[in-house]
C-alpha cells in the first residue's frame, strides 16, 4: 500500500523556541525569527530558506507529491511564503493548507491528535488511502520516509534507538517510549518515568513519523481523550488506541534526527541543512 501523501504538523506554539538563549550565539536576524516565526519557518538555508522546505525536500525525494500543512491559526506567514516563493522540486506537488484553531479560553491548540484530525478532515478525498504524518520541526532522512511510503503495511512507524537519535541524551526522557513485540507496536508512553524506561527493554522511541490508513485512524483521533495533566489530545494516546485495534508495523533505525526545539538547536541544524541542494 504505497502512498504519495503526507501531513506535516506545524501548528505548535514554539514556546521553548521563543525563550531567548544567549548561549545560542545567533545573529540578530535569526534571533528575531526564532521569537516571531513558526519554528519550521526559521530561515536556516544559505539564502534564508526555511527549515520546512528542507523537510519537504526529503519527502519529495521519498516520492511524496501531495502535502497537507496543518498551521496554527495565528500563523499568517507560512501560506503566504509558499504563494510568493517557488522551488523547482515542488513544481509537480500539491499543497493544502489548514488551520488548527485555538479554542476560546486557551492559549494554544488542543494537541497533535487534534492537529492530525483537523488535517484529515480537510482532505476527505484521501479516504481509501494511506498517508504519512510527522512533526514539522524534525528533519527525517528521505530513505526512512521512503521506507514508510513504500511499506506494504497500511499502518507503520519508524522506531528510533534512544542512544542514537539525538546527541543530547538528556532529551530522551521527553520522547515517547515504545514497547514493541514481534515488530509491531504494543504500547507507547509519552514522557515515561524512570521505572517504565528501566523495565521496557530495548529503548526504542518515537520521533512522531507514521504511515496510517485514513479510514482506520480518523475515528480513533475523534475519540482520543484529553490528557488530564497537559489538557491536550496527544497523538501517542491515539497510537496506543490504534495499536489495540490493528497492527502498527515498526521499522527500526539507528539514525539521528535533527530537531528544532530551542534556540540552541539552530546553529547545529543550520550546519546540517546547508549542504542540501534544493
Amino acid at each position: 500500500m504505497k502512498t504519495d501523501k503526507a501531513i506535516i504538523m506545524c501548528a505548535g506554539m514554539s514556546s521553548r523556541m521563543k525563550q531567548v538563549r544567549l548561549d545560542a550565539e545567533l545573529s540578530d536576524e535569526l534571533s528575531q525569527q526564532a521569537q516571531q516565526l513558526p519554528k519550521s519557518m526559521i530561515g536556516l538555508g544559505p539564502s534564508g530558506e526555511p527549515f520546512l522546505i528542507y523537510l519537504m525536500k526529503m519527502y519529495v525525494e521519498a516520492g511524496v507529491k501531495e502535502f497537507c500543512l496543518v498551521l496554527n491559526e495565528k500563523d499568517k506567514y507560512t501560506a503566504n511564503f509558499f504563494m510568493e516563493h517557488g522551488f523547482s522540486f515542488l513544481r509537480d506537488c500539491t499543497i493544502h493548507f489548514v488551520q488548527q484553531k485555538i479554542p476560546a479560553g486557551r492559549k494554544k491548540p488542543l494537541g497533535t491528535a487534534q492537529a492530525l484530525q483537523v488535517g484529515l478532515e480537510a482532505v476527505p478525498f484521501w479516504s481509501g488511502h494511506a498517508f504519512l504524518v510527522s512533526n514539522g520541526d524534525n528533519l527525517y532522512d528521505s530513505t526512512e520516509i521512503a521506507t514508510l511510503a513504500n511499506s506494504p503495511h497500511p499502518n507503520a512507524m519508524v522506531a528510533y534507538h534512544a542512544h542514537d537519535v539525538h546527541p543530547d541524551q538528556s532529551r530522551i526522557s521527553n520522547y515517547a517510549l515504545l514497547k514493541i513485540e514481534q515488530d509491531c507496536l504494543k504500547d507507547i508512553v509519552e514522557k515515561p518515568d524512570e521505572n517504565i524506561r528501566s523495565n521496557w527493554g530495548e529503548p526504542w522511541v518515537s520521533m512522531n513519523i507514521w504511515k496510517l490508513d485514513y479510514d482506520t485512524v480518523l475515528p480513533v483521533l475523534r475519540n482520543t481523550p484529553m490528557n488530564p495533566q497537559r489538557q491536550e489530545h496527544e497523538l501517542p494516546t491515539s497510537m496506543r488506541m490504534l495499536a489495540q485495534k490493528t497492527d502498527i508495523f515498526c521499522y527500526y533505525s539507528n539514525a539521528s534526527v535533527p530537531d528544532l526545539t530551542s534556540q540552541q538547536d539552530i546553529k547545529r541544524v543550520q550546519e546540517i541543512v546547508h549542504p542540501i541542494d534544493l
